[in-house]
């Protein structure tokens, strides 16, 4: 068989395809199965949906620890392929993990979390009395655009709800949000909320999250069409990346070795040698470039899902 160093990128998956299936068959490592991603995603919801009044804050205790075993497990005794040969799998062990203990053991669910929503209110009745006057009137004005011909919606904080399919909803997307653009944990790299949003938030809020004029894209179909710029331009970068420089080299096939001390452009020439430091540098240099590359890439699918749904079916939001 060739050396699979030198092979093609199909070369090089089967032979690690064979060597898992080596080590399964031995017993040594055991495989992960489709319940294994339920079971992770379905016992920290049931933990989230139970409220503090109920017992919740010892079933989530006693649900922490078990993610513990579950985790220590995955990582001691499961191997995958997919993934980057399985380097997946044990990100999203930890990244659950540190989630998981995040929102059962550091912080307190029913007063710590907030989220953003719409409130419909009747402009014939009474206004609610958690809401104030002067945020009634801006959110009624003709010029507002959270306002329609037929009822008007109102932007507030949203804490632990009481109902159970409200509850259940809330707690998914606290569960399953990375980044939190509507929560009062938003990532600060995502900018303000816009201001015609950030009016009717309730002060309490107003230092943690500032407010923008939305100027910078003037719709969303430009903002769609950003997007799909940023998409097929960041994967033709990226596929001339894995193409060009990261295949043709074996450090980035697995194979730490002498071969791999001569990165991109420098092993087009064979009577070059580098410097280890150098190579490292090149090496690190690369895997850096392809991350963020990547990044953007898969980043951009958000908006052209999402927002692509939102503007097709404009009455469903």
């Amino acid at each position: 068989m060739a050396d699979p160093r030198y092979g093609s990128y199909t070369d090089v998956a089967k032979n690690y395809g064979r060597r898992l299936d080596s080590l399964l068959e031995q017993g040594i490592f055991k495989p992960v199965f489709l319940y294994h991603v339920v079971i992770i995603n379905i016992l920290p919801l049931i933990g989230l949906v139970i409220p503090r009044s109920r017992g919740g804050q010892f079933v989530r205790k006693g649900l922490f620890v078990l993610c513990i075993a579950i985790a220590i497990e995955n990582l001691q005794n499961r191997r995958a392929i997919i993934g980057g040969n399985g380097y997946m799998l044990g990100l999203m062990t930890a990244w659950w993990l540190v989630w998981n203990a995040t929102l059962f053991v550091f912080t307190n669910l029913e007063h710590d979390f907030k989220r953003i929503e719409r409130k419909p209110v009747d402009i014939k009745s009474q206004n609610d009395a958690e809401i104030e006057n002067s945020t009634v009137r801006k959110s009624l004005d003709s010029s507002d655009p959270t306002c329609t011909q037929r009822d008007n919606n109102l932007f507030v904080w949203r804490s632990y709800p009481e109902k159970f399919w409200h509850r259940l909803e809330w707690s998914a997307g606290l569960l399953f949000n990375l980044r939190g653009p509507e929560w009062n944990w938003r990532a600060s790299h995502l900018g303000p909320l816009p201001r015609p949003i950030h009016k009717q938030l309730h002060s309490g809020f107003m230092g943690r999250v500032n407010a923008h004029d939305p100027s910078t894209y003037p719709s969303g179909k430009h903002r769609l069409q950003a997007a799909f710029r940023k998409f097929f331009i960041s994967y033709l970068v990226l596929d001339s990346l894995k193409v060009i420089i990261l295949m043709p080299d074996p450090y980035f096939r697995g194979f730490i070795s002498a071969d791999s001390l001569s990165p991109f452009p420098f092993f087009y020439f064979t009577s070059i040698t580098l410097h280890p430091a150098i190579a490292q540098f090149c090496h690190r240099l690369y895997s850096a470039i392809s991350v963020y590359v990547a990044i953007e890439f898969v980043t951009s699918l958000n908006p052209i899902f999402f927002l692509g749904l939102s503007l097709a079916f404009p009455k469903r939001g």
